[in-house]
C-alpha cells in the first residue's frame, strides 16, 4: 500500500492523480491544500479522515497527516466522529440521520465527488441536534463530531410519500 508522509506533492509527478484519504495525526486537525498556479482550489482542516480527488497539474500540500489511495481505505470498525465517506464505496445510498455528539453546531458538507471545490458542493450546514440527509451514489459526505446512521436504504426513485396525518380541511369547507 502506498502511504505518503506530510509534505508537498505535484500530482502526476510525485503522486499519481486519483482519490485519496488524508488521516490526521493531530487531535486539533491537520491542514491540507490543493492549488494550481498558486490559486487555492480547495483546502481545510482534517479531523479524522478526509477524502479528496487530485488531478494532474495540482499541487498538494498537507501537514501532521498521512495520505493513501482511497481504494486502500478500510473504515470497518473505526466509528470516527469526524470523517469523510463516499456513497457507494464506504456507505450505501439512502437516508441518514446525523446526530451531534457534543450539542454544538457541527459542520456537514455534501459534495458530488471527492473534488471538494465550491462548484461540487451540494450543501453545507450545521447539525446541532439531529439532521436527516439523503445521499446518492457518488456523493461524498464530510462531517465533524457526529454519529451517522442509515435509516432508509430504499432507492430515492422507489420511495412512496407517506400519507400526511396533519389535519385536513373537510371537503365541505369553502376556501375563497
Amino acid at each position: 500500500k502506498d502511504v505518503y508522509p506530510a509534505g508537498e506533492y505535484k500530482v502526476g509527478v510525485t503522486i499519481p492523480a486519483g482519490e485519496y484519504a488524508i488521516y490526521s495525526k493531530k487531535k486539533g486537525g491537520s491542514y491540507y491544500e490543493v492549488n494550481r498556479n498558486q490559486n487555492i482550489l480547495f483546502n481545510g482542516f482534517v479531523k479524522g479522515v478526509q477524502l479528496i480527488e487530485l488531478c494532474v497539474g495540482d499541487y498538494f500540500e498537507f501537514t501532521d497527516a498521512t495520505v493513501q489511495p482511497m481504494a486502500d481505505l478500510d473504515l470497518m470498525g473505526m466509528n470516527l466522529p469526524s470523517c469523510s465517506l463516499k456513497v457507494g464505496v464506504h456507505i450505501p445510498p439512502g437516508e441518514y440521520l446525523l446526530t451531534s455528539l457534543n450539542g454544538k453546531d457541527n459542520p456537514i458538507s455534501i459534495y458530488s465527488s471527492c473534488r471538494l471545490t465550491d462548484k461540487n458542493m451540494l450543501t453545507f450546514e450545521y447539525v446541532k441536534g439531529n439532521k436527516f440527509v439523503t445521499l446518492r451514489k457518488g456523493n461524498v459526505i464530510t462531517y465533524e463530531n457526529c454519529k451517522i446512521e442509515l435509516v432508509d436504504d430504499t432507492p430515492v426513485k422507489d420511495r412512496q410519500p407517506e400519507e400526511s396525518t396533519d389535519d385536513i380541511a373537510d371537503e365541505e369547507d369553502d376556501f375563497y
